[in-house]
């Protein structure tokens, strides 16, 4: 019974014609019929490969089973002088069956330990399918056959399981947990939405927004972050095709392990997944446009198709923050680099990519551009405006980095800087992406306030290669690699390589350490990552254990106040009632200019935001902060408060500089201690601004 299949071919050592025209010869003298054979294709290296590819493929017709086929097609690898010494790696002659079809026109599957037949990875390889679509008429069936995305959740459902139970969780804990200040301050935002902000873009409100359309308004923490889980799951997802394309096969069962650790453990990539922040659809267009470039980096031609939709999502990405611009330039640069020999052919793809980018992200540049670009003037001095050189913020910022990322995030990490020359093809695509933003945060963190969660972005663009990192053994002789002289005299940079070279064995130690499932540092840092990530979202999540842990503090939660005190002030009806009652010796204002209800004013831009998001019927509060430029600013810019009634509700330590720039007639002041938050009494001030 004949067999027709589906052949690719590839060589990069060696004389590489030579090589695929004689194992095309050898098949035809074993009575294989050779039914058109491909143009030639010469490729960029993959994998471990450091040398230039010539890829074809060819149609042939065999009387062998697919099994016998395929160790005939091995023996003359064999034959030719191929030596497996390196998986994906250089070779003279590499053969292998993409397709087969009976002599009833019927599609062969088969998923063997040796053998799957459609080539799962065939797709995802366009060294691939650009020479095999010159020699085969594929067909919506050929496609179905072939592993997708769908087959994989089927076969090896875990890999997505672990990922959807994640996502479940995340949805439990972003309707549980009280808005942190700059969540509560984005909530805001989707109320009143705009083309971009003061302090960052849009789409962090646009996020916001659609929650609340989405979600009734009694339920106000699940309607800020509706969309949160579901933006990492997905940015998960990409991820893992990152992955993939990297390694251009699918993932072993060690590396997946890897996956779901590093995305679901993480507390930095963990807790982000449940809070309503500018970064997490930053992580997720920027995750997008990478996946996106690791595909195209292997295409022989880019075009407008291509260069539209990379701009469009990198455009998308910019419009979530300004990281993106560091990521996309750097990303961007690699790529240009990488293809330059392809410049003019790729012409259009870097003309629509530029259009197609700048048009996404307009609507930054128009609203700055009718407020006097308030915004790039803030953005630009944050790092360039600090006292000289500061050491101990700097050193505080990478302590608290590295509490993001906990041991195994910061392990992970290590290891990918320590082995920055091993990398190569899409491995420094991610690199080029992620280390200019590294690097400028860091420089800027010894002259300027920084914090800790700026980096995360470029973290998780690293985390493909934290993968396979995790997990390496390749530890080295310290002695061997100092090349030790006997008689070596005083040398200042001798004895400095000889105290980082003692700290990178101490470090490789570890990394062995964490590489064993059962060893103390990797039972440490899941200790760590659950506790962080899973135990202390679920006491915050749940009101009773919430309240429990406030008394555990005596009722003195200090920063954590912060995130509960307005939630317990919402359930607290002595404070609702002294703050909304009317006191009856108040002025009725007769200024057609007020509003039929009493302004209601917070002295600082979070307190403001946390009472718009928790007081009931969430009224809109005026922004009484004189100090700190933001949105409310914008927003408040005509209204006209002089005459009419007010409500000051502040923390105490806030309200007589209220008074004073208001310079307000006050009918009542009100001392409250909202119950478990003795820390933080709570003033009222009722009365009228001059």
């Amino acid at each position: 019974m004949a067999i027709r299949y589906l052949i690719a071919v590839g060589s990069n050592l060696g004389d590489r014609h030579q090589f695929i025209e004689s194992a095309i010869e050898q098949l035809q003298q074993k009575n294989v019929r050779i039914l058109k054979v491909s143009s030639f294709l010469e490729t960029d290296p993959v994998g471990a490969a450091d040398k230039m590819f010539l890829n074809a493929a060819f149609g042939c017709e065999s009387d062998l089973e697919p099994h016998d086929f395929l160790k005939q097609l091995l023996s003359i690898e064999i034959q030719l002088g191929r030596q497996r010494e390196k998986k994906w790696g250089n070779r003279e002659i590499d053969l292998d069956i993409l397709l087969a079809v009976d002599s009833n026109n019927q599609q062969i599957e088969m998923d063997t330990k040796d053998l799957q037949i459609p080539h799962p990875m065939m797709w995802k390889r366009s060294f691939v399918m650009k020479p095999a679509s010159e020699v085969w008429a594929f067909t919506l069936r050929d496609l179905l056959a072939t592993k997708s995305l769908t087959d994989r959740v089927l076969s090896d459902p875990s890999v997505y399981v672990i990922l959807v139970a994640g996502l479940l969780l995340r949805f439990f804990f972003a309707a549980s947990i009280p808005f942190g200040n700059d969540e509560a301050y984005y909530w805001d935002w989707g109320r009143n939405l705009q083309m971009s902000y003061f302090d960052h873009p849009p789409f962090v409100s646009w996020i916001s927004r659609a929650g609340q359309m989405l979600v009734p308004a009694s339920w106000t923490y699940l309607s800020g972050r509706l969309l949160v889980p579901i933006f990492h799951f997905l940015s998960c997802i990409f991820l893992l095709g990152i992955a993939e394309n990297i390694k251009n096969r699918t993932l072993t069962s060690k590396e997946t392990r890897a996956f779901h650790i590093i995305t679901q453990t993480i507390p930095a990539f963990s807790l982000g997944g449940m809070m309503l922040m500018p970064d997490i659809g930053l992580i997720l267009f920027s995750t997008l446009a990478l996946w996106l470039m690791t595909s195209y980096i292997k295409l022989p031609n880019l075009g407008l198709r291509q260069g539209l939709l990379l701009g469009l999502v990198f455009g998308l990405a910019g419009l979530n923050k300004y990281h993106a611009f560091v990521i996309a330039c750097g990303a961007l640069i690699f790529l240009l680099v990488h293809r330059r020999y392809s410049l003019k052919s790729d012409l259009v793809f870097w003309i629509s990519l530029l259009v197609a980018g700048l048009a996404t992200v307009s609507p930054v540049f128009i609203w700055n551009a009718q407020h006097q670009w308030v915004s790039f003037l803030f953005q630009g001095q944050r790092g360039v405006t600090g006292d000289g050189l500061r050491v101990l913020p700097a050193v505080q910022t990478l302590i608290g980095e590295i509490l993001f990322l906990g041991p195994i995030g910061a392990i992970g990490i290590y290891m990918i800087l320590v082995g920055l020359r091993k990398n190569n093809g899409s491995s420094n695509l991610l690199l080029a992406a992620s280390l200019p933003l590294l690097v400028i945060l860091k420089i800027f963190s010894f002259s300027s306030q920084t914090l800790p969660h700026w980096t995360i972005p470029a973290f998780w663009v690293l985390s493909p290669l934290m993968i396979f990192k995790i997990g390496e053994n390749n530890t080295s002789d310290l002695i061997s690699k100092m090349n030790l002289a006997a008689n070596s005299n005083w040398n200042p940079i001798f004895y400095l390589k000889i105290v980082f070279h003692k700290f990178n064995f101490i470090m490789q130690k570890i990394q062995r350490a964490f590489s064993n499932s059962r060893s103390i540092p990797t039972k440490f840092g899941l200790a760590y990552s659950i506790l962080v990530c899973i135990i202390f979202p679920l006491v915050l999540s749940i009101e009773f254990s919430r309240d429990k842990l406030i008394s555990l503090l005596n009722n003195q939660p200090g920063g954590l106040g912060e995130m509960t005190i307005w939630n317990a002030a919402e359930r607290d009806r002595q404070f609702l009632d002294l703050a909304f009652s009317k006191n009856t010796n108040e002025l009725i204002s007769n200024s057609p200019s007020c509003p039929t209800v009493d302004f209601i004013a917070g002295v600082r831009w979070f307190t403001a935001a946390q009472l718009a998001a928790n007081l009931p019927n969430h009224p809109m509060i005026l922004n009484l902060d004189r100090d700190h430029l933001s949105y409310y600013k914008f927003r408040d810019s005509d209204l006209i408060i002089s005459g009419c009634p007010i409500t000051i509700i502040s923390e105490m330590s806030h309200i007589n500089s209220a008074k004073e720039a208001l310079n307000l007639i006050t009918s009542q002041n009100l001392d409250i201690v909202i119950e478990g938050h003795s820390d933080r009494p709570i003033g009222v001030v009722r009365g009228y601004a001059k």
